[in-house]
């Protein structure tokens, strides 16, 4: 899908915005946060051994956009909240909900509070959120960089359940958050295109938050 896509549309910007699962004590994330990808681990790339145990392998993928992840983080910088307003979904619990950048692990296999979830997160204590389908997409950017110009990318996930609780509760926070959470990853996103979008300007001032180029302004690729 990403291939068709990227071949009949020619982005210059892909963000794949949706919900995902937050890992519950990490970063002080809470359901209905929004967190932009850092880093990527996808577990379903792996080896199994004769011992039952997982021996994982490198799928290499574009990392995400150094600049998408700036302009994702200018307005908490200026400590302007408005995207929030943009947020016309009843929050199921009292709060505001912030953006956190951090790494992700991705596949499609885990269940909620599983044995092997656990073993993930203490290999990647560094991960706050779980969500499908991103390196599928990371992938299929990284191979269309071989035959021409690629969009800088980001993922953007609203935090619709905690991961590492029991599967009732964690379907019963997604049946009740999800909304919400789809919501809130939809707001940041239009600030986030807003922060590219020249602004009016006062007398003397820039016109334009972030400067504009032609091509993107960068690639990095991760494996």
């Amino acid at each position: 899908f990403t291939d068709a896509l990227l071949d009949a549309w020619c982005p210059r910007h892909l963000l794949l915005v949706d919900v995902g699962g937050a890992v519950k004590g990490r970063d002080n994330v809470q359901l209905g946060d929004v967190v932009t990808h850092t880093y990527l681990y996808y577990y379903d790339f792996k080896k199994e051994t004769a011992d039952e145990e997982d021996s994982p392998r490198n799928l290499p993928h574009a990392a995400p956009s150094t600049r998408l992840r700036e302009l994702s983080r200018r307005p908490s910088i200026r400590g302007e909240n408005t995207w929030i307003e943009r947020i016309h979904v009843r929050r199921p619990k009292k709060g505001l909900p912030k953006v956190l950048p951090g790494e992700m692990l991705v596949g499609g296999t885990l269940f909620a509070n599983s044995p092997r979830l656990h073993l993930l997160l203490k290999k990647h204590p560094k991960v706050i959120a779980v969500e499908m389908e991103g390196a599928g997409v990371a992938r299929g950017i990284l191979d269309r960089s071989v035959r021409g110009e690629v969009p800088e990318f980001l993922i953007v996930r609203g935090m619709s359940d905690f991961c590492n609780v029991p599967p009732a509760e964690n379907q019963r926070m997604r049946d009740r958050w999800k909304r919400y959470a789809a919501a809130a990853a939809a707001a940041h996103t239009y600030a986030l295109i807003s922060e590219m979008t020249p602004q009016p300007a006062a007398e003397g001032e820039s016109s334009q938050r972030f400067s504009q180029h032609d091509e993107p302004f960068d690639n990095l690729w991760q494996s």
